[in-house]
């Protein structure tokens, strides 16, 4: 074979790898999950079905629930990645990798708002597709901020070895007021005696979302999840 050769045909292995990596990794294949659902009103949301529906995000009793761990940001949701760069003793870089050390989120019930309705989102069950909007690293004279090093601690991890930083690098993403938020689940309808309807006597009514059939509650800040 010619030796030109080779080295592309690795290349391109590498290339078509790290696509289906990225296709079918969790992120990828909720937002396909997500986009597979027909978008609804709120208000026309048909009780007992998988339905995508999005609005602009409010807290339920209108203060944040929750803070992110390490940028300290008021929110509803949030979503935290930490890795840690491992392997490859000595010179040999190319066995190094990054490595996640922590995965975590945690959320809250919170509300949706469009132009037709309200609804509820169950924040104990819904798994999130956020965009990590705030970034960090660690290295030998880059030191972690005092958040990341309080996160990693009551986690068990250090962000020192035994002389210098680690090579390390986190991701966080939020749900929080005002912002545009797309759900899939399931609904139904309850009275809402907050909201009134057209008449005086008559009582509002608000959607609350939980898991689908197969028992998935997603949400996401990815504008191009509600078209």
């Amino acid at each position: 074979m010619d030796p030109v050769v080779v080295p592309a045909l690795v290349a391109t292995g590498f290339v078509v790898f790290g696509g289906l990596r990225w296709y079918f990794g969790r992120e990828q294949r909720l937002k396909r999950r997500l986009r597979s659902l027909p978008v609804q009103p709120i208000a026309e949301t048909p009780e007992g079905k998988d339905v995508r529906v999005a609005g602009r995000l409010a807290y339920v009793d209108g203060n944040a629930p929750l803070t992110a761990p390490i940028s300290g940001r008021p929110c509803a949701a949030w979503r935290v990645v930490v890795e840690e760069m491992r392997g490859g003793g000595g010179n040999n870089n190319s066995k190094r990798k990054w490595v996640a050390v922590v995965t975590e989120s945690e959320a809250r019930d919170f509300l949706l708002e469009d132009s037709t309705g309200r609804a509820r989102v169950d924040g104990t069950l819904v798994e999130l597709v956020l965009d990590f909007d705030s970034r960090g690293s660690t290295g030998v004279f880059r030191d972690a901020s005092p958040q990341l090093k309080d996160f990693l601690f009551w986690r068990g991890i250090a962000t020192e070895g035994l002389v210098f930083n680690k090579n390390m690098r986190y991701r966080e993403g939020i749900l929080e007021a005002g912002e545009k938020v797309t759900v899939a689940g399931s609904g139904r309808w309850e009275n809402d005696p907050s909201q009134r309807a057209g008449g005086y006597r008559e009582v509002g009514r608000i959607l609350r979302v939980g898991a689908m059939e197969g028992g998935e509650l997603l949400a996401t800040d990815d504008p191009k999840a509600s078209t």
